[in-house]
């Protein structure tokens, strides 16, 4: 394992009383050395151990030891150069064997488990490694009596998924600036209640498919650990990219399932929750013109996900499906015409949700959209009112249900060449009222009221009554097209 100089440091810290200089290039250290004036040449890798610093730099410096590197050097006061070099050794050596042992935890079984038991004495600090959707795949064992830990962090341990508190909450810097979401290099980061904690993002493919969280704990967590987590990160990013025995689920995968009906939580999976606000909406993009291959729609998925609006996008069936903010829905329609022959496509648009185990019924409006239209941006809001119609007449095909006053004025009409069948029609659709209803029927206000009395002498129907008139409305809408 590699070392900065500011890990070394930082570990030697506690122990001597050290200066520390660095140049402007970042050195990496791998290996000890003593330096003497017969050295062939200076390697850049590695740290020397100067006995004698005053020979060099004059006797100030007397009974101190100097550690120099390619890019700078740390000073240690008053300290045998023994001791310093004994210190160094255990330092690599402790780190290299910690490293070795994470590479040989990759084969085991449970490998993402013996990773995190190895890791926290490293850090000093709870782990926990969780896939996307907010299962935890593994994490340190804790006593529910340590009254140290705080209540988010039992809660993790007691249900196996990450408390939202964590993966909903604001990305921010130490110094409280806030980010835009973890990145795959580990960094140190501060809950919106103070916590200290390193995460990272373990990407397959270029999308984040696991985190890993490392809370401040039993000491101040400090760069150098963000060093030590690049080196359990690559780890771990191995493991989870050459074993599929893990089950590390995609974004794609885990809202696939929410569309299918196996998810019944409402974690969301952090690029969801933090990049793209709620309420959402569900655009889904399907090619009329011919099937499209999956090259081609990938094509497109890859096209949408670099788009300027915030999206999350994945493949479905036939189509492509992009969450976006329900508020950035005009924006992202717009930037899509551009990059799309809008003839070849149909687009269906959902309501509006907030809750991922809403994704299977908003696929389902989207879709309804889609067969309500041809070619086009369709929007289930619009074509809602007719699709539910739709699927009325063809649950009441069979029981034929209606209210009878229907067969009554039919009846009548026929015999007597009226219209009362479409004026009881025309009057409860427009909520009773009697100007609207003469208008559209071409009445005088008094023909129409001679009408109404002559329903209600036929049928002996008291429309008045809530439960009455849609009822009456409802038959009128499952016989007739829609108004």
């Amino acid at each position: 394992m590699t070392l900065s100089p500011e890990f070394i440091a930082e570990k030697l810290q506690p122990f001597f009383r050290i200066a520390h200089y660095q140049g402007e290039k970042r050195a990496v250290i791998s290996g000890v050395r003593f330096y003497s004036d017969n050295l062939p040449f200076f390697s850049p890798e590695d740290i020397y151990v100067i006995q004698k610093p005053e020979d060099f730099l004059g006797s100030s410096l007397k009974n101190c030891v100097l550690l120099v590197y390619s890019e700078g050097f740390i000073l240690i006061y008053r300290q045998k150069a023994e001791e310093v070099t004994n210190s160094l050794l255990a330092l690599f050596d402790y780190y290299n064997r910690w490293e070795a042992a994470l590479w040989d935890a990759a084969e085991a079984d449970n490998a993402l488990q013996r990773m995190v038991d190895l890791s926290v004495p490293i850090f000093g600090a709870p782990i926990f490694i969780a896939n996307i959707d907010g299962r935890v795949l593994a994490h340190n064992e804790v006593e529910d009596t340590d009254d140290t830990l705080d209540d988010l962090w039992k809660e993790i341990h007691q249900t196996n998924m990450v408390s939202l508190t964590y993966a909903g909450s604001p990305v921010l810097s130490l110094d409280n600036k806030k980010l835009e979401d973890w990145t795959t290099t580990p960094m140190l980061y501060r809950l919106i209640f103070g916590n200290v904690y390193i995460a990272a993002n373990i990407n397959t493919a270029g999308e984040p498919v696991a985190t890993i969280y490392i809370e401040e704990h039993s000491r101040k967590l400090n760069p150098s650990d963000c060093e030590a987590a690049v080196v359990l990160c690559k780890v771990l990013t191995h493991v989870i990219n050459t074993r599929e025995d893990l089950r590390i689920l995609t974004i794609d995968s885990i809202l696939v399932d929410f569309i299918e009906g196996k998810k019944e939580t409402n974690t969301m999976p952090i690029t969801i929750g933090k990049k793209i606000p709620s309420p959402w909406k569900l655009i889904t993009i399907r090619n009329i013109a011919a099937q499209a291959s999956l090259t081609r729609r990938r094509r497109l998925m890859g096209i949408i996900k670099n788009m300027n609006t915030l999206n999350t996008v994945f493949l479905y069936g036939q189509e492509v499906l992009a969450i976006v903010s329900e508020n950035q829905v005009n924006t992202f329609l717009a930037e899509l015409l551009k990059i799309i022959v809008i003839k070849y496509y149909a687009i269906g648009i959902s309501m509006q949700f907030a809750q991922l185990t809403e994704l299977r019924s908003r696929y389902r409006q989207a879709i309804a959209a889609i067969d309500e239209g041809t070619s086009g941006v369709h929007d289930a809001s619009i074509v809602a009112y007719t699709h539910l119609l739709k699927i009325a007449r063809e649950a009441n095909r069979d029981t034929l249900f209606q209210h009878p006053a229907l067969q009554i004025l039919k009846a009548y009409d026929t015999a007597h060449n009226t219209e009362l069948y479409k004026t009881l029609f025309e009057y409860l659709y427009h909520g009773h009222n009697k100007n609207e209803a003469a208008r559209v029927l071409f009445l005088h206000r008094n023909s129409l009221n001679y009408r109404l009395n002559k329903i209600k002498e036929l049928t002996g129907a008291k429309f008045d009554n809530p439960d009455e008139q849609n009822f009456a409305l409802l038959s009128f809408l499952l016989e007739e097209p829609e108004p």
